[in-house]
């Protein structure tokens, strides 16, 4: 047995055993860890999703394995997987069948593709940094923000610094919300023809029912990680030398004003 090191007080230790430091959390920990609650952490228990943790005299102490399974249910809440199919899912995952790869396909193609971070507030506060509540309807109408009872959540904590600065330069703050309105319609419509481009190309390689499977799935796996990361790129720099060009003709185009006023 390894021993266990750390503050005994601490919620959280770590357990050395003879292949190096494994991650040790109590229930609160692996709530915090994963983005969810204790109630929800026991219910899945309950259901028969999430393994028993092991005991530490009264304690339970969960392990990384209960980090990567709740993280799956998780996920697959997300996508709308009910209670019942997410246990067979499970359940198959664990006799060895190659679900496991599959789910990290979805997860591949379905996952976030920005990794800021979401910040939360009273709506009254968040209507006072964006102008009011009806702008704060309008970015909610746009996606940027959701609505839990009094707490809202901006999606994007840069976003909104970015908002703020821009205002404070003297920006009226309507006049910005147009303009994200204005690019969110544009970006779902590239967005789409990015999305139809890549799917001709998987139907044109392997067919209108293919569904990647043994080593398939981790190569499908990493073409859409790539894709990921070439869609970015390729947009940011597009999108720079659109921003280059246009600012170019903008100048030249107030330059000509003034000469013309000059000479009149």
């Amino acid at each position: 047995m390894g021993s266990l090191i750390g503050d005994v007080n601490h919620s959280e230790q770590i357990i050395r055993t003879g292949g190096g430091a494994v991650a040790d959390y109590r229930i609160d920990d692996l709530a915090r860890t994963v983005g969810t609650t204790v109630r929800n952490i026991r219910a899945y228990q309950d259901r028969g999703l999430l393994h028993p943790p092991k005991l530490l005299g009264r304690a339970g102490i969960y392990s990384d394995s209960h980090v990567r399974r709740l993280r799956r249910i998780l996920s697959l809440l997300q996508r709308g997987y009910a209670s019942a199919q997410i246990h067979e899912l499970l359940d198959a995952w664990d006799n060895g069948r190659d679900l496991g790869q599959v789910i990290d396909l979805e997860g591949a193609v379905t996952d976030p593709w920005s990794d800021e971070v979401p910040v939360e507030m009273l709506r009254t506060e968040l209507a006072r940094r964006v102008g009011g509540d009806e702008h704060v309807d309008r970015l909610a109408a746009i996606g940027w923000v959701e609505h839990e009872g009094d707490v809202s959540t901006f999606r994007s904590a840069r976003l909104l610094s970015v908002f703020e600065r821009v205002v404070a330069l003297g920006w009226p703050q309507a006049d910005l919300i147009d303009l994200y309105e204005s690019m969110d319609a544009s970006l779902s419509g590239v967005a789409d023809r990015l999305v139809e481009t890549a799917s001709r190309h998987l139907i044109s390689e392997h067919g209108d029912t293919w569904v990647p499977s043994g080593s398939e799935a981790p190569e499908a796996a990493s073409m859409f990680g790539e894709l990921r990361h070439s869609t970015l790129v390729t947009v940011r720099e597009m999108l720079a030398k659109s921003m280059e060009e246009s600012m170019k003709r903008a100048l030249d185009e107030h330059l000509a004003r003034v000469a013309a006023a000059g000479r009149t």
